[in-house]
């Protein structure tokens, strides 16, 4: 039984199996897809695997045999009318819409026909025709058409293309039958009018009279024309519901379909109808579109949850930082407007689609997406974070500045990298974890840690060829808050290796990864001329690493094949452009970078990888002079090492052209010639160093000083500074005018005067007779070279360092360009008197004079206003710019033996000054004066001197302070650390080229981290201002792994010292620091010399050493001769402390009783650098009194250096363990008050503020009871004054007497219990003690008990009165009467 088939909606009916049937043979030559062959688009025909023929064209040529059905069909498409308007029908055939594509088909067909003939001969023609006739006819056509000629056929051929791609295929009408069926919605019911409509009209034209059976159904297409279908404009995938659209305007072939007279509701299948349309929604939403496009959808549909706005989104003002949301730039969004931006601008593709913009969670969630291009743009947008985060953006927006601020700050304290921002670090290992990935996420991985590494504020950036003049600097720890400090660099630098040789950013790789090898594709690629992005990136962050620490360089250097990489790379040229290759600048000052940070890397770059001779081409090869400042660079950072000095033999006839080269330029004053004159000069000085002492090259007599004369080096520099000297004074007579600091020329005499000091160093020890031929020779020349104006420059350069340093002193912050400035000029200082020294012959005695003069006194003058400057207390100075000031100083003192009036004693003044202001890199400096110290303090020195600092017998026994001091001072100087270091001196010398382990200082911070140790150690330079105590550092610590005696080879065989002979050295030194400071610099002693909490703290680590420290052949003698002691009963080392602790007495003050407005160095301070941050201050002085009460037997020094921690200006705990814990011992002391060492504030420090604390106020009153007139001295003062001021409110400062409330119960009851309880000494000095707290005296005794004045004899019986009545007042009112002396007994 065939049933008639019931059609649906979709466009393409149902296909269904059937029995293959036989069908008629095509003819020969015709092709089955004839009917599809005129067209170039449209769907091919079907054919079933089963079929011999086309269903397709099977349809046709039935359309064909039934004509009359296909012609009277109309074609026209019927639009669907709105539901809100009738739709009229519209009766009547139309045309054959298949007729006319068919006739358009045709004549476009022979139209391309004709075309393609044409075209055909024109080719033909062309290809025939000679180039002349080409060009001829070419240049017809444009002189014809014009020069657009070419752009208008070429868009005319395309515009055919395209309409010639929209033709369909040529179809054959079919008899129109309707197979449609009533459409079915989940939204719709069947009762609904449109619905049932439909459905009737479907069911009319249900059945064809050639509707095929089930068996032979065929598939069917629609006929319509690309004419006749009507694309609606941004309308959305078509819906599962029948809308009734609005039709086109406009278009006059639209057909209704019938009138449709009921309303249409979009009903929900639960039966909830969807919400009206709200006009207030925002165009592009969920919602708007719903609304516009599918009316009849469910408002809260499960399946769109993810695109719907939440309904309550938490409020702006409640955000926090994990809030903060960044556009695709990484440029944080300000909160008014996350909730209005567009949805177009991609700011909406993550979790809460509410927010625009990505939370740093969502950031580093889509970093590890599996699509590569999101995580692509994650890392982009970590890139902007970090730039937000670094630079601060406009900052306009408080809550995101303050974002930023928290997100920079929110280190957790408890990790061991908590000074960097937990933000940062994530940053940078998310992309350190993508960066071997390839393509666009490798690109963009590597610019994340670029941007974390490598773009930084690198101060020695803007210092340019400075940094190398002035040896460089570690940034390690400068720079905690960096990320480089926590960056894993010894497992990212194989990773380096392969973006270097691999980059990802360089398409060789895939193009050429299947034809060869990885080994030959390294190969072709280090033969690239032009490095990527990606590789200079890596050059980029490889710089930034070595420069942080020395430790950092090594480990880059020891990276295998890195460097070799890079100086393929960057430095050697293929062959092919090896006249005009030039290396890359960066690349070589990496190399330089390297070598200067420590002697192991420049011996590696020098003898293994061959660095040198790498370079040596370029010298011989090169015009540029920018590659040839660089390389000249690298080679006096080797030379300074001694290393690499043959080079200057092995090319001496390059080096002769490149110094008839600079020779030519000095003549020209231009600062573009200043930076290679520079780079020569310092070249030919280290040179010149190194050919001083052979022996001390690397390897040996590298260099030779004979060679050196040969090359006449000397007479070449100073011809050159002639040169130069003649264009400065021709400039400053052409000006008429004083001789100001000309930058460029003295900048540029700076390094030939230094070149010139080391060339007349070296003949001084190589020439005959101490070099007088080559100082002669050299004095002729610089007798012209130092004219007027240099001689006025010279002076104007004092005046600026002056200027300068005095204005510094009010200075709150010392800037950068200020420092540099002051370091330009005493480095043209210190080059002169180099000079100047080295124009000198080696005995002071012997005749002759330099060929210039100095201004001998304003340089003295300005050295002493420098030593006395507070710079050297300032914090965080660049250590780079601080060390031409400590050379300048160390020159100068070699200068002032020869200055007029010099001596012995002022000498050894400026020495003790000028060596504290010595910082890293001067060790040898610092030695050398030391040394010198040591050799002027001899027995005869000392007679002549009334034995200052100590007896006959300490300067002469064990051969005096220097063999008994000596290793001692050296070590302080220069400490054994580990690794090994010493840093080379600014002048390089033929000493420091063998022994320097680096050229590079450290920052500043570690400097001021002296006092951050744990335990004791030394720290080297600076010293500190009581170094000359410091040998009892090592005694008090001789357990200690860090002290002289554990560390082998430092004490010499022959030392056998003892503790009390060490003390007595080390005392007589103090005491010979201070004697020379009083008479020659007054003013410096409280700059550079000890202060009283040094010397107090001194003293207390005398009486704190044990008495059995020393060789042990000198504690075998003193048991058997049974004289073994404690040091500090020894009378000449009592005596010495004696001395040294007189001038901060009371008595010995100038002002003993004045109130001091300075702030003194507390005890607590002072001890820092001796007990570390381990131990507190606190547990030395508790095992510092229970040492007085265990050995002491009231020694009265002793005694005396209890009492400064007991001022009011530590903690009561100090005063409770005195008073309270050892209060018995208190009778024994017996310290008058002009004995008491006190501070910069004298007494008043002891009296106020009046003590408060209730422990130690009662251990007062308790002393005073118990033991009555056995408290004797300044003890029973402060007792009394403490226990006064508690009960009469007169001693208050700032507050008027009458004005005080005296019902207090404390005060009530501690006069009660000094009146009870306390003999009557005690209450007479209570009740009449007094002070005068308003005046800023204070009243010793016995001014402090005499007559008390009337006012304050009534006040205070009123307030006795008061507290205990008038009975209590009668007991006590004779003590205000009588005229006693209790003063005397005290």
């Amino acid at each position: 039984m065939t049933s008639t088939p019931n059609f649906t909606t979709p466009l393409i009916g149902p296909v269904f199996e059937r029995k293959p049937t036989s069908s008629k043979p095509l003819s020969s030559g015709q092709s089955r897809f004839a009917s599809a062959l005129n067209t170039t688009s449209g769907f091919p025909p079907v054919q079933h695997r089963s079929q011999k023929g086309s269903a397709f064209s099977r349809n046709l040529e039935h359309g064909k045999r039934t004509p009359a059905l296909s012609a009277n069909r109309s074609t026209q498409v019927p639009p669907i009318a709105s539901n809100t308007a009738p739709v009229t029908a519209i009766a009547g055939p139309g045309p054959s819409t298949i007729q006319i594509q068919n006739q358009k088909q045709n004549s476009t067909s022979s139209a391309d026909d004709w075309r393609s003939k044409i075209s055909a001969e024109n080719e033909a023609r062309v290809q025939v025709m000679t180039e002349e006739e080409r060009a001829a006819e070419t240049r017809e056509i444009l002189e014809r058409f014009g020069p657009d000629v070419g752009e208008i056929l070429r868009r005319a051929r395309e515009t055919r293309q395209r309409n010639r791609d929209t033709k369909t295929t040529s179809l054959e009408e079919v008899p129109f039958t309707s197979e449609r069926e009533p459409l079915t919605s989940p939204t719709s019911i069947p009762g609904s009018p449109l619905v049932s409509s439909l459905s009737r009209s479907s069911s009319r034209a249900g059945t064809r009279p050639n509707s095929p059976s089930r068996a032979s159904r065929k598939l069917r297409f629609a006929e319509l024309g690309p004419d006749q279908v009507y694309v609606y404009p941004s309308a959305p995938s078509s819906p599962k519901k029948i809308l009734a659209l609005p039709p086109p305007d406009g278009d006059s072939n639209t057909m209704s379909i019938g009138t449709f007279k009921g309303k249409m509701k979009p009903i929900d299948v639960e039966g909830v109808g969807s919400e009206p349309k709200d006009v207030s929604i925002e165009e592009g939403t969920a919602e708007h579109i719903r609304q516009k496009y599918f009316p009849s959808a469910p408002a809260n549909n499960p399946d769109l949850a993810w695109m719907s706005t939440s309904a309550e989104p938490p409020p702006l003002q409640q955000m926090q930082t994990s809030d903060l949301r960044f556009d695709l730039s990484g440029t944080p969004i300000p909160s008014h407007k996350i909730l209005s931006l567009p949805t177009h601008l991609g700011l909406h593709h993550h979790s809460e689609g509410t927010r625009a913009g990505y939370t740093l969670d969502d950031i580093f969630l889509l970093t590890r997406s599996t699509v590569r291009a999101q995580r692509a743009a994650m890392l982009e947008l970590l890139v902007g974070v970090i730039r937000w985060l670094r630079t601060g953006g406009t900052k306009e927006d408080a809550d995101i500045e303050a974002a930023r601020t928290s997100l920079l700050a929110s280190a957790s304290p408890q990790s061991e990298d908590h000074k960097v921002s937990p933000l940062l670090k994530r940053v940078l290992f998310t992309g350190l974890e993508a960066l071997p990935e390839r393509g666009a996420v490798g690109i963009r991985a590597l610019d994340v840690v670029w941007e974390c590494i490598a773009v930084t504020q690198d101060i020695a950036d803007n210092f340019g060829d400075l940094e190398f003049e002035l040896g460089g600097m570690e940034e390690e720890y400068a720079e905690e808050r960096a990320l480089i400090a926590v960056f894993p660099l010894a497992d990212v630098l194989p990773q380096f290796l392969n973006i270097l040789l691999n980059p990802p950013d360089n398409n060789l790789g895939d193009e050429h990864s299947s034809k060869a090898t990885m080994v030959e594709q390294y190969e072709y690629q280090y033969q690239s001329l032009n490095a990527t992005p990606a590789q200079q990136q890596i050059l980029s962050i490889l710089n930034r690493l070595a420069r942080y620490s020395n430790s950092y360089a090594e480990t880059v250097l020891q990276e295998k094949g890195l460097i070799e990489g890079l100086i393929k790379y960057f430095i050697i040229s293929p062959a092919s452009t090896a006249g005009h290759h030039t290396p890359d600048l960066s690349a070589i000052r990496l190399l330089s970078i390297l070598a200067s940070s420590s002697r192991k890397n420049a011996e590696v770059l020098c003898q293994k990888i061959g660095v040198g001779d790498v370079l040596l081409r370029f010298i011989v090869l090169t015009m540029n002079e920018n590659v040839l400042i660089e390389i000249m660079l690298f080679y006096t950072i080797l030379a300074r090492y001694g290393m690499y000095s043959h080079v200057a033999a092995d090319a001496k006839e390059v080096w002769w052209k490149i110094g008839d080269h600079v020779s030519a330029l000095s003549s020209s004053n231009s600062r573009r010639n200043t930076r290679l004159i520079r780079a020569y000069a310092g070249l030919i000085e280290s040179w010149l160093v190194c050919a001083t002492d052979p022996h001390r090259t690397t390897p040996s007599h590298e260099l030779l000083w004979s060679q050196v004369k040969g090359w006449e080096w000397g007479p070449g520099l100073a011809n050159m500074l002639l040169k130069l000297s003649s264009v400065a004074a021709d400039e400053i007579d052409s000006r008429e005018t004083d001789a100001r600091i000309n930058v460029n020329y003295m900048s540029t005499s700076v390094s030939l005067w230094r070149s010139l000091g080391a060339y007349l160093e070296g003949a001084k020890v190589n020439g005959v007779r101490g070099g007088e031929e080559e100082r002669i020779e050299v004095a002729l020349i610089l007798k012209g070279a130092f004219h007027s104006g240099t001689l006025h420059m010279i002076r104007n350069s004092i005046e600026a360092l002056k200027t300068q340093l005095t204005t510094m002193v009010m200075d709150a912050e010392i800037t950068l360009a200020a420092l540099r400035e002051v370091a330009s000029l005493a480095s043209i200082l210190s080059s002169a008197i180099r000079l100047w020294l080295g124009c000198c012959p080696s005995d002071p005695s012997s005749e002759g004079s330099p060929p210039f003069e100095l201004p001998l006194n304003e340089i003295s003058d300005l050295c002493a206003l420098l030593v006395g400057h507070n710079l050297w207390h300032r914090q965080n100075l660049h250590p780079l710019l601080v060390r031409p000031l400590s050379t300048f100083l160390t020159f100068f003192l070699q200068l002032s033996p020869r200055l007029p009036g010099s001596h012995t004693d002022l000498w050894l003044a400026q020495a003790f000054g000028i060596v504290k202001t010595l910082r890293r890199g001067d060790e040898e400096y610092a030695l050398q004066i030391i040394s010198r110290i040591l050799d002027l303090l001899t027995p005869d020195w000392a007679a002549q001197r009334g034995h200052v600092g100590a007896p006959a017998v300490v300067w002469e026994e064990k051969g005096g302070l220097k063999s008994v001091l000596g290793p001692f001072l050296r070590y302080e100087c220069h400490p054994q650390r580990d690794p090994y270091s010493y840093i080379a001196p600014l002048y390089s010398s033929p000493n420091s080229i063998g022994i320097c382990t680096t050229l590079r200082v450290p920052s500043a911070v570690a400097d001021h981290r002296r006092g951050g140790n744990t335990e004791w150690r030394p720290q080297g330079l600076p010293l500190l201002s009581d170094w000359t105590l410091s040998p009892l550092n090592h005694l008090l610590r001789s357990g200690s792994d860090h002290t002289i005696f554990k560390q082998s080879g430092t004490l010499p065989d022959t030392w056998d010292a003892s503790e009390t002979e060490i003390v007595r050295a080390a005392l007589a030194l103090a005491r010979v620091e201070r004697e020379v400071f009083t008479r020659f610099a007054p003013s410096m002693m409280s700059v550079v010399g000890q202060q009283a909490e040094e010397v107090v703290l001194g003293c207390m680590k005398v009486f704190m050493l044990e008495h059995d420290v020393g060789s042990e052949n000198n504690k075998a003698q003193l048991e058997g001769q049974g004289s073994l002691q404690e040091v500090f009963r020894d009378d000449v080392v009592a005596q010495q402390m004696h001395e040294l602790l007189e001038p901060y007495t009371v008595k010995a003050s100038s002002m003993p009783v004045l109130i001091s407005t300075s702030s003194p160095t507390s005890l607590e301070i002072a001890a820092l650098p001796l007990l570390g941050t381990s131990v507190p201050f606190y547990q030395f002085y508790t095992d510092f009194l229970s040492l007085y009460d265990s050995i002491s037997f009231s020694h009265p020094i002793f005694s005396r250096l209890l009492l400064p921690p007991t001022s009011m200006m530590y903690a009561p705990d100090y005063r409770k363990l005195l008073w309270s814990d050892y209060s018995h011992v208190l009778r024994g002391i017996r310290v008058d008050v002009d004995d008491v060492i006190v501070g910069a504030g004298g007494i008043w420090e002891w009296l106020y503020p009046v003590e408060t604390a209730p422990e130690v106020l009662g251990a007062y009153l308790h002393a005073l009871v118990r033991y009555g007139e056995g408290l004797q001295g300044f003890i029973r003062l402060l007792a009394v004054h403490h226990v006064a001021a508690n009960i009469w409110p007169d001693f208050r400062i700032g507050v008027n007497p009458e004005e005080v409330i005296v019902d207090d119960e404390r005060r009530s009851k501690l006069l009660r219990t000094v009146i009870e309880q306390g003999g009557m000494q005690a209450v007479r000095e209570v009740l009449r003690y007094r002070q005068s707290p308003q005046s800023h005296r204070v009243l010793r005794f016995p001014q402090c008990f005499e007559e008390v004045d009337e006012s304050c004899k009534k006040r205070r019986c009123k307030i006795i009165e008061n507290w205990g009545g008038h009975a209590l007042l009668e007991r006590v009112v004779g003590v205000f009467e009588e005229r006693s002396n209790i003063g005397e007994s005290m």
